[in-house]
């Protein structure tokens, strides 16, 4: 309703002017005072936070897919080649189009489809005779899409026909003209202009792709037997790779200073990471299972060196722990200066002094909207949500995202005007109680239901 539009407006484009200081962690950090003793006491009473992670060093084998691919039991024959060229020759065909057109006489209450048929072939004798196919199609067509065009269907692939008129085309050969045709449409003479066939190339162009495609469907075979048999190797041979390696041809390789949350290389995978970490691989020194981290790689791992978690050096870390005590002192001094700015802003005191004696200036704004560019959304937030002030001022605060603690004060409030907006703007709201009425409504209607 209007009323609804204009309390809407009143509220959401209401506009307040506001002012604020902004109390930040980096204000504070240069009074900071961190000395040595203070980084020792630190150090000391939370050495449990300066352990390196346990890590470990291991030996390992990978099977993958791409190395099986000229694996020697993979044999390729000349038979195998020449029926998948003639397979992929056989699916390149089915790309094949044709290029038609044709006439559509529709079946009604004042013709049957025999009377259709019958001027059809009456049509029919005509371009025999040698009338122009086009011509008769523009003249008697009842297909408004193509009739303009001389009944002109274009190239097509199979598949986008009715399946009576495909299975026609399809039959028919270059400049060949059906019988008629009925479908659901209506009854059809078809005219077949062009084959477009796709160029395959020749076996010797094509031998090396079909070649590599063959032997990598048999190397995805073969690598699930591998799998199969490097899982069973690792499980009979739990305290070497040198029997798996033999076995498999796989190389032994290695990698150092794995931890449980960081590792280079393929152990930057935490599935490979979380099997060296199992008491049968970390205590027992046993084989891992085979594991497949990625698609079609596998490994097999062992430790073969473990080092245990140490403590980190105080040089090491005391600047880490120096910046953290003067940020926990920043943090608590700006805390302090926060709650004291806020008290006496409340009391009534110079908002200049205030601010002057902190190193700070306010920042202000006049009539700013809810959504106003360049204050931060936690301001104009709290700042929007003060009473409105009588002759004096409103004062508020607000803590931004970042740690930023804000004192705010407000002292003016503009209501919305209708009359003052566009109709783009008054067309937005409008839609926006209407989504929310809907919105509401349906909610009713689904928790009765439910209910």
């Amino acid at each position: 309703t209007e009323w609804e539009l204009r309390e809407q407006a009143r509220i959401l484009s209401q506009q307040r002017d506001i002012a604020y200081l902004a109390f930040d962690e980096a204000s504070f950090l240069d009074a900071a005072e961190v000395n040595e003793e203070d980084v020792l006491v630190r150090y000391e009473e939370n050495l449990l936070d300066y352990m390196t992670e346990e890590a470990v060093e291991v030996a390992y084998v990978e099977l993958t897919l791409d190395a099986l691919v000229e694996d020697p039991s993979i044999e390729i024959s000349e038979d195998d080649v020449i029926a998948g060229y003639e397979q992929e020759k056989t699916a390149s065909l089915g790309d094949e189009q044709r290029d038609s057109r044709h006439i559509l006489l529709q079946i009604t209450e004042d013709r049957s489809a025999e009377q259709a048929i019958a001027e059809l072939q009456a049509l029919r004798a005509r371009i025999e005779a040698g009338e122009s196919f086009a011509e008769l199609a523009t003249e008697f067509s009842e297909d408004p899409g193509s009739k303009a065009v001389g009944g002109d269907l274009g190239p097509v692939s199979q598949g986008l026909f009715a399946p009576e008129f495909e299975a026609a085309l399809w039959a028919l050969e270059v400049g060949q003209i059906s019988e008629p045709v009925q479908t659901d449409f209506g009854v059809h003479l078809i005219e077949l202009k062009e084959v477009i066939a796709t160029e395959f190339p020749s076996l010797d162009e094509m031998r090396a792709e079909i070649e590599m495609g063959l032997r990598r469907s048999e190397a995805e075979r073969l690598f699930i037997d591998r799998v199969r048999e490097l899982d069973n190797l690792a499980f009979e041979q739990p305290e070497s790779l040198d029997g798996i390696s033999a076995a498999l041809g796989l190389e032994i390789q290695t990698a150092q200073a794995i931890s449980r949350s960081t590792g280079a290389g393929i152990f930057g995978n935490v599935t490979l990471r979380e099997s060296l970490f199992t008491t049968e691989v970390l205590d027992q020194g046993f084989n891992s299972p085979a594991v497949e981290y990625l698609e079609n790689r596998a490994v097999v791992s062992r430790v073969t060196t473990r080092h245990e978690p140490e403590t980190i050096p105080l040089e090491t870390v005391a600047e880490d722990i120096r910046a953290q005590i003067a940020s926990e002192q920043a943090r608590q001094a700006l805390e302090a200066a926060h709650a004291d700015a806020l008290a006496r802003v409340q009391a009534d005191e110079n908002v200049s002094v205030i601010a002057n004696e902190f190193g700070l200036s306010w920042q202000t704004r006049e009539l700013a909207r809810r959504n106003e560019m360049g204050v931060p959304p936690e301001v104009l937030s709290a700042a929007f949500e003060l009473k409105r002030p009588g002759d004096g001022k409103q004062v508020g605060s607000a803590q931004g995202a970042d740690g930023t603690r804000y004192v705010i004060t407000m002292t003016r409030v503009e209501d919305g005007d209708l009359s003052t907006m566009t109709e783009a703007e008054i067309q937005g709201m409008r839609q926006f109680l209407a989504t929310r009425a809907q919105t509401m409504d349906f909610d009713g209607y689904y928790q009765a239901l439910e209910k």
